[in-house]
């Protein structure tokens, strides 16, 4: 190595050519760099989603949640397997663990699905698997569509042949989702009143639609120079088409389509509707590919989007509704930003120590042209300058003080190391005792919303109770726009808020006026919340899970006194839970023997109900070049009573038509909202949102505490989302601190030589130094997390560096014969300057992190805090207390020496005494 800089000092050319080559690489390499929020976490959640038109809750958990359940339970790779079965859906999501490969456990998920296809019921929908990311569970972009002049279906209509294939072929996107759109299906209202006039069953119309929509593919023709396609129109194509359908023919009558029912090029059935600032709209959701720039792929996908507007429908209009490199670019400005000011810092500390100019500028040059710039800038001058002369006068009283003050210590070093000891005690309460969390709440520059409305409210009524809040956090003088999405009785969204430059308070001082604004909104409850700072953490700030073998009835009241318990802690501003028996539900009670008397089946009145009721499509229809489904189904209004459920009639052996009054009635209940399970057992979640000012852990502390008062016998919790990751990952940082110092201990007593030397170092600098830091994680100037603890990691290494700085000089003093006091007196004198130039520059080098604000703030502040805290405080202890422990350890360490050379002189070899090692 030495011959290598000796080489680069006398051919300064070669030194800055190869700088100027290894500056072209890395400048080529920045620019290929993936900039993403968030690194690429090899994690993700494999989610089968399986639809059940007209089926229960119950159903669909029996026949079609289970059977997934129990095929992907064993899949390779799994942390958990949780449920969820609602009306007509079931949900299942495989969660897998950490650098799990999601390639082979969604071939292994495809397999199982195979292999139970025919334990699910035939007229399901095959279920549909999805891979979603951790470092990326929503969309980058979402992109708002809406006219004034279009409806919803035909707005949809538009971007799925026109948008939809244009932003998916922008380079680095990996697919182009259109939300809350409602696709065109060909509506086939049937009208009872009419049918049972007429003596149609839903069944002839549902068998009549089937045999003739038929996609015939025939063929073709041969012959020995030419060859003909084939085409049949078997299959219908337009309302009028549908509506000339023929029923049944009867005695030279004709019964068509139109007879019994109304037909329409309509849309299918909205699940979700989605709204821009309150407004209905459209959102075209753009998911990018894994490890691409998503900074270069916004800048393409805005390029596409001007191509694409000179083409948009009249009033039509387009609005980027979240951007999820905006927060990116304002983070790595303000990255760029600290960086200069630390350059700038460091010169300056240089500066300061040393009283040159050219001195200072030599840490701001790379290696390898660090040595060549080094041999000119500090060239020896014949002169000193006056500023050397005054840096040097008043580092020579700075010197002076300090040796006093170590005198003292060495004069009283049993209560120099009674009072290190004492520090060194506080380690453990410090880290205990301070608030923890994963990682800092980060204004991120928006408002996430949720809203729950009546358990029998409809998608519409809620959508209309999320504008309602939306409009009041309008209000807000930092509010830019927002978005929404609503269910059939939830709804959640964001509200996207001015950029950081523009306004005066942070997301988390807007936080609890946004909370007022909406807790009283009429017909509905809505609370709000800030984004997670990581990736997979999950809506809501606290998630526990609640598992048992008990039924829904028995596990009800447990979840209640649960949430109430955490209202009550004073530490939520919201606290609720999944499990809520408050759906009203029908249930049609068949009279068996009534059935069989009357010649009928359950199957036939299962299929009748279930067509004139269900909405479940029969097949699918071309238009223009796309397939859309055909969905009989009695309109809106005859559906709006189930009483007039008693009235509909099914078709008898005898071809009569029977009421449904005469073999069943109709008997309401409540029902839960969802039936949820978490590794195949019944359960229920807690969600909670903390109060500004505590951490997720202390929110998670409450529910366990009350947990442990609340559950019966056989009840067991878990986690989800940062809960668990709070859990799982949140005791790791002893292991790895511990880790650490120990790899240090191994490479110093490499380089020492000894074991004595390098336990010198670490037990008077790296304890002290935590222990500073932890002070402030105490007094709460951050917390403990993810950042805190990669500051804690490197403030070991740092820290270490001061007291490798004395000790070795020490060693050598004591070498060349002086006897231990004066050589840790003189090696702390004479590296004083080294030690505080270093601190100095590692302290008001992070500086900026300590006092940056804006995106990304909260992570910097928690690395600042800790090295600047620890680096400084921990400094003083070590230029302090190492003499001490020098000079005890150093002591123990001569013994050892003395006696190993007495047993060397005994058996003749040449050895040392214990007067010349105390030499």
């Amino acid at each position: 190595m030495n011959r290598l800089l000796e080489a680069f000092v006398r051919k300064p050319v070669l030194a800055l050519v190869t700088s100027l080559a290894i500056l072209l690489i890395g400048g080529r390499a920045a620019l290929n760099l993936p900039i993403q929020q968030f690194p690429r976490i090899e994690s993700a959640a494999i989610i089968v989603q399986t639809t059940y038109i007209g089926a229960s809750a119950d159903v669909v958990r029996g026949f079609i949640t289970t059977p997934i359940e129990r095929a992907v339970a064993t899949v390779t790779g799994i942390d958990y397997v949780e449920s969820q079965s609602i009306a007509g859906l079931s949900t299942v999501t495989v969660r897998l663990k950490l650098n799990a490969d999601a390639n082979v456990a969604l071939t292994e998920v495809g397999a199982r699905l195979d292999q139970i296809r025919g334990e699910l019921p035939g007229d399901s929908e095959p279920p549909t698997v999805i891979v979603q990311r951790a470092d990326r569970p929503y969309a980058s972009f979402y992109i708002s569509y809406k006219s004034d002049r279009l409806d919803r279906a035909q707005v949809t209509e538009w971007l799925t042949r026109a948008v939809q294939p244009a932003l998916s072929t922008v380079p680095g996107v990996q697919r182009a989702d259109i939300a809350g759109g409602t696709p065109l299906a060909m509506r086939i209202w049937l009208d009872p009143e009419r049918m049972a006039a007429l003596g149609v069953s839903a069944r002839e119309i549902y068998d009549a639609l089937r045999r003739n929509n038929y996609l015939a593919a025939i063929g073709r023709t041969e012959g020995q120079s030419a060859q003909v396609d084939l085409l049949a129109n078997t299959d219908l194509r337009s309302p009028e088409e549908f509506a000339d359908l023929i029923v049944r023919q009867n005695a030279g009558a004709t019964l068509r389509l139109r007879d019994v029912a109304r037909v329409e090029l309509g849309a299918e059935e909205a699940a979700t509707e989605t709204r821009e600032n309150a407004e209905p709209t459209v959102f075209v959701a753009v998911w990018t590919l894994p490890g691409v720039n998503e900074i270069e792929v916004a800048d393409a996908l805005y390029r596409r989007l001007a191509e694409l507007e000179p083409s948009l429908p009249a009033g039509m209009k387009v609005l980027v509704g979240y951007d999820g490199t905006l927060y990116m670019r304002n983070a790595i400005r303000g990255i760029f930003t600290t960086l200069a000011e630390t350059v700038a810092i460091v010169a300056l500390v240089v500066f300061l120590f040393l009283g040159s100019l050219r001195t200072a500028l030599v840490p701001l040059v790379a290696i390898p042209i660090s040595p060549v710039m080094s041999s000119q800038l500090v060239r020896e001058r014949s002169e000193r300058p006056r500023l050397a002369a005054f840096v040097e006068a008043r580092f020579t009283r700075l010197r002076e003080r300090y040796a006093r003050v170590l005198d003292a210590t060495l004069a009283q070093r049993n209560t120099t190391l009674v009072a290190g000891g004492a520090a060194l005690l506080l380690l453990a309460p410090l880290f205990l005792l301070s608030p923890r969390e994963l990682a800092p709440t980060e204004d991120q520059g928006e408002i996430s919303i949720f809203v729950e409305s009546a358990p029998d409210a409809s998608v519409r009524y809620t959508a209309e109770r999320t504008a309602d809040v939306v409009r009041r956090l309008l209000e807000l003088p930092e509010a830019y726009l927002s978005w929404e999405v609503s269910r059939r009785n939830v709804g959640f969204g964001g509200m996207a808020l001015k950029d950081y430059s523009q306004r005066e308070r942070s997301a988390m001082e807007i936080l609890p006026q946004a909370y007022g604004l909406v807790r009283d909104i009429t017909g509905a409850r809505a609370f709000v919340s800030l984004a997670a700072a990581l990736p997979g953490a999950g809506q809501f700030d606290v998630e526990m899970v609640v598992t048992a073998a008990d039924d829904i009835e028995r596990m009800l009241p447990v979840a209640q006194s649960l949430v109430k318990a955490a209202r009550a802690s004073g530490r939520f501003m919201f606290a609720d839970t999944d499990l809520k028996v408050d759906i009203s539900q029908a249930s049609v009670v068949i009279d068996r023997n009534r059935v069989a008397d009357l010649g009928l089946d359950l199957t036939q009145v299962g299929q009748e109900l279930g067509v004139l009721l269900g909405g479940a499509y029969v097949n699918r229809f071309n238009l223009d070049g796309r397939s859309y489904k055909v969905i009989p189904q009695m309109g809106e209004a005859e559906r709006r009573d189930v009483s007039r459920l008693l009235d509909l009639k099914v078709m008898g052996p005898g071809g009569q038509l029977i009421p449904v009054s005469s073999f069943a009635r109709v008997e309401s209940n409540a029902a839960p909202r969802s039936l949820n399970r978490f590794q195949q057992r019944n359960s229920f979640r807690i969600n909670g949102g903390i109060f500004p000012g505590l951490t997720k852990e202390q929110g998670l502390a409450a529910l366990e505490a009350a947990a442990a008062e609340v559950l019966p016998p056989g009840y067991a919790i878990d986690y989800a989302g940062e809960s668990r990751q709070i859990r799982t990952e949140g005791a790791t940082l002893s292991g790895t601190l511990a880790f650490a110092v120990v790899l240090i201990y191994l490479v110093l007593t490499a380089q020492f030589g000894n074991f004595r030397d390098p336990l010198v170092i670490l037990l008077a600098s790296v304890p002290l130094a935590l222990t500073s830091a932890l002070v402030f994680t105490f007094l709460e100037f951050t917390t403990i997390n993810i950042f805190t603890q990669v500051g804690l990691i490197t403030l070991v290494g740092l820290i270490a560096k001061n007291g490798i700085l004395i000790v070795e000089f020490a060693n050598k003093l004591r070498e060349a014969g002086q006897e231990r006091m004066a050589a840790i007196r003189e090696a702390s004198l004479e590296r004083l300057r080294p030690v505080l130039m270093t601190t100095a520059a590692t302290v008001f080098g992070h500086l900026p992190l300590v006092l940056v604000s804006g995106p990304g703030a909260a992570a910097r502040n928690s690395i600042g805090i800790v090295l600047v805290s620890g680096m400084a405080i921990g400094t003083l202890f070590t230029l302090l207390i190492l003499p001490a422990v020098y000079l005890w350890l150093s002591g123990a360490h001569e013994a050892g020496r003395a006696a190993a050379g007495s047993a060397a002189g005994r058996d003749g070899a040449p050895g040392r005494t214990a007067a010349s090692a105390s030499s």
